[in-house]
């Protein structure tokens, strides 16, 4: 306690400023097996007292990767998650987030599915009401508001397909830019209201998102053109049905 140089362990030290020997260090306890994340635990990594919560968003990517890049790798990730829920010396919570079509592709993994059996929460679908706020909220809490009619609108395009709030969400950012544009041009005399106007300006839920990608396309030079179909031919991993995920 009365040494001030800073120990690779302790918080504060080299470990817990993030620089490249503290990311190699980690990287080399978390490979030696399941329990490397408690290992760095032990040294001190985290002051007293601290919560750990490890968040794996779309987790179905580990199955591509399993498959076309390293099974051993994807393997012994899954395993350091698992024993790092299991053990009880430190306070550690593991929470996965993925597609509820890859649930069944659990069972590549030993351990896994019993994991998930025992804290498995399925996220509901929205209701009508609820998405009716998720369109409202946002502009009311910067003193906006929706037209009463694009709101219906909205919600009838999308119906019940959990699948279309993503475009929502992009259609809305859309309108709203071209909103904040035209209250622009009127010297800010205007109301700030989403409009069927603004709705019509960036096209519909299904067309706003492609309109939006012609758009910076189209304003790349040739070089960068040829770079973005490239890149974006690659982002997905194609699959069979709707199991399509990112690479």
């Amino acid at each position: 306690q009365g040494d001030d140089t800073p120990h690779p362990a302790r918080p504060g030290g080299p470990e817990r400023d993030g620089g490249a020997a503290a990311l190699a260090f980690a990287d080399a306890t978390l490979r030696r097996g399941p329990l490397g994340l408690v290992e760095l635990l032990q040294e001190r990594w985290l002051p007293a007292g601290a919560n750990l919560l490890l968040l794996v968003d779309q987790f179905e990517e580990i199955f591509r990767f399993r498959q076309e890049g390293s099974a051993d790798e994807a393997d012994a990730f899954v395993a350091l998650l698992l024993a790092s829920a299991a053990q009880a010396a430190f306070p550690v919570y593991v929470v996965l987030t993925m597609r509820s079509d890859f649930l069944g592709d659990c069972a590549l993994f030993h351990g896994l599915p019993e994991a998930i059996n025992d804290g498995q929460y399925l996220t509901p679908r929205m209701t009508r009401e609820q998405t009716r706020s998720a369109i409202v909220g946002p502009a009311r809490v910067f003193d906006a508001d929706v037209e009463p009619a694009l709101v219906t609108h909205l919600l009838n395009e999308i119906g019940a397909d959990p699948d279309q709030l993503p475009l929502l969400q992009h259609a809305l950012m859309r309108m709203w830019q071209h909103m904040q544009a035209r209250i622009g041009s009127a010297g800010g005399r205007e109301r700030a209201l989403l409009t069927m106007a603004d709705y019509a300006a960036v096209g519909s839920i299904a067309k706003a998102l492609s309109a939006h990608a012609d758009q910076v396309f189209e304003a790349l030079d040739p070089a960068g053109q040829r770079i973005a179909e490239r890149l974006f031919r690659r982002l997905t991993h194609r699959a069979t049905g709707k199991r399509d995920t990112r690479r």
